[in-house]
């Protein structure tokens, strides 16, 4: 069975506890269940201390208006353990200033030391993907060069600025695109043009989250909201409530809050100022089971979120019959149609989902359980398996 080697800038350990995303795990996960020898350098990016006390002096603002963990963290050793089966490979390599691309000098140091690495094991990539921007795209190129391996880049997110001579010059080395959403996609064509092999690669949801509606009271009135996800600014968490605060009662019962953030005191004060607090619940952070049971008893997952790649949290509701309504161009745009799988509104709007909210509490029985069928459906077509299933055949098509 071939080798997959995977570059992520994100990937979890036990020791790193500011809860990055897990998507890249996922996949490599599935590959090596799937038979595949599956390696992963883990490229951990460090910065001098003098930024992380700066970091750290201003996390609060940081975190609300971004949503950036800051993750004061700082080992220089090589790592090696595995993830659930996975061997990984955690690798440090320091970085000056936050955002675009690493030096020359030290691109070259990390790629020596993921060659030592690699021989150490005798592990031959025959395919090497790489998960966000820099240094991947660098490393891909280096070892496309010495491996003649198939290579493939995955882009979460993309402005013009890379359509520069640094980037540029890497981009011949990469033999496929993935797109994390449509949205991505279609900003990637016209920023660079067509002549680049692109595909969606998109994340799946783990089949036991797929539990079906058959436990759903479609006739049940008012409707209970959820919303699971870090509670910043982006991710418009206070734009619930101010679309809830314009509905007539009886139309919520509740609004579940999953997740934490620099956002919940000001979602506590607009409770408390709108007479909504008596119906708005913060559960805080809980576990994956845990949200699945908590999906379970939700009419309406709500998150209209601006750039947002792709959520999984919205196929796991979808995959518990939630009726899930996202954000208009953005990640789940094209895995939700409007009105047939879910909904779809107007990114940060609090009056287009106060619309829709609306629209759904006025809705029949049966044309509830139609759209809500149809969301189980969709997740069931979107299995971390499938999903898996899919992203390396494209690689190797």
């Amino acid at each position: 069975m071939k080798n997959i080697l995977v570059l992520s800038k994100i990937y979890p350990a036990d020791d790193l506890k500011y809860g990055d995303t897990k998507v890249v795990h996922y996949f490599a996960k599935e590959w090596q269940n799937l038979g595949y020898n599956v390696k992963v350098i883990h490229n951990l990016v460090l910065f001098p201390k003098i930024i992380l006390a700066f970091a750290y002096k201003f996390q609060k603002i940081l975190a609300s208006k971004f949503g950036a963990v800051v993750p004061f963290f700082f080992d220089k050793k090589v790592r090696n353990y595995l993830v659930d089966g996975v061997d990984v490979c955690r690798i440090p390599i320091m970085k000056f200033i936050p955002h675009g691309m690493f030096s020359k000098r030290r691109t070259r140091k990390q790629f020596e030391t993921i060659l030592q690495e690699l021989e150490k094991d005798g592990f031959i990539p025959d395919i090497v993907v790489g998960h966000w921007w820099s240094p991947q795209l660098e490393l891909l190129s280096m070892l496309k060069k010495k491996y003649s391996c198939k290579t493939c880049m995955v882009v979460h997110n993309i402005d013009s600025r890379k359509k520069s001579k640094p980037y540029l010059q890497y981009f011949k080395d990469i033999d496929i695109w993935g797109m994390r959403s449509k949205t991505i996609q279609k900003e990637f064509i016209k920023i660079f043009g067509s002549d680049y092999k692109t595909f969606l690669c998109f994340s799946g949801v783990p089949v036991q989250y797929v539990c079906g509606n058959t436990h759903t009271n479609f006739n049940r009135k008012p409707l209970a909201i959820t919303f699971v996800g870090n509670l910043i600014e982006r991710k418009h968490p206070l734009e619930i409530l101010k679309a809830v605060a314009t509905l007539p009662e009886p139309t919520v019962s509740s609004i579940t809050f999953i997740g934490d953030g620099a956002e919940r005191k000001r979602l506590h004060d607009f409770a408390v100022e709108n007479n909504l607090l008596e119906k708005t619940h913060f559960l805080g952070r809980i576990s994956r089971d845990n949200v699945s049971e908590e999906l379970k008893k939700a009419d309406v997952f709500v998150m209209i979120s601006e750039e947002e790649a792709f959520g999984l949290v919205y196929l796991e509701a979808m995959g518990a019959g939630c009726l899930t309504i996202a954000s208009k161009n953005e990640g789940m745009d094209g895995i939700i149609i409007h009105n047939e799988n879910g909904f779809l509104s107007k990114a940060g709007d609090s009056k287009d989902l106060a619309k829709i909210l609306c629209e759904i509490y006025e809705m029949s029985c049966e044309e509830k359980k139609r759209i809500s069928d149809n969301a189980v459906k969709s997740a069931l077509d979107n299995t971390d398996f499938l999903a898996a299933q899919r992203y390396i055949n494209q690689v190797e098509s």
